[in-house]
């Protein structure tokens, strides 16, 4: 079984990269058990899914655990809701739900 978040952010794809390596250097010891993907620009479905929770995302990426030390995966939406700010990120879950802020 994998464990996957979708992340749409309304920054754009060089904002959001920047995002991710300050995660990066602030939560290491925690993402270092999670891979994630490159950025890239967001495409139509992502604008229209989104556009239902008045969020208007510019850029895309996932993170995927990778199996080991499964009590973290309860940390991600807290690490890029922090990093990003509730304004410029929306997380999905693998249900494709919609992930609120802590």
């Amino acid at each position: 079984m994998s464990i996957c978040f979708a992340l749409n952010s309304a920054l754009s794809p060089d904002q959001t990269k920047e995002r991710i390596s300050q995660a990066q250097e602030k939560y290491g010891d925690i993402l270092r058990y999670f891979w994630i993907s490159k950025v890239g620009e967001a495409e139509s479905y992502n604008r229209e899914d989104d556009a239902e929770f008045g969020f208007e995302p510019k850029s895309t990426f996932l993170i995927q655990w990778n199996k080991e030390r499964s009590e973290l995966i309860r940390l991600i939406p807290v690490i890029f809701y922090d990093i990003f700010g509730k304004d410029n990120v929306l997380i999905r879950d693998n249900n494709y739900d919609v992930v609120p802020p802590p």
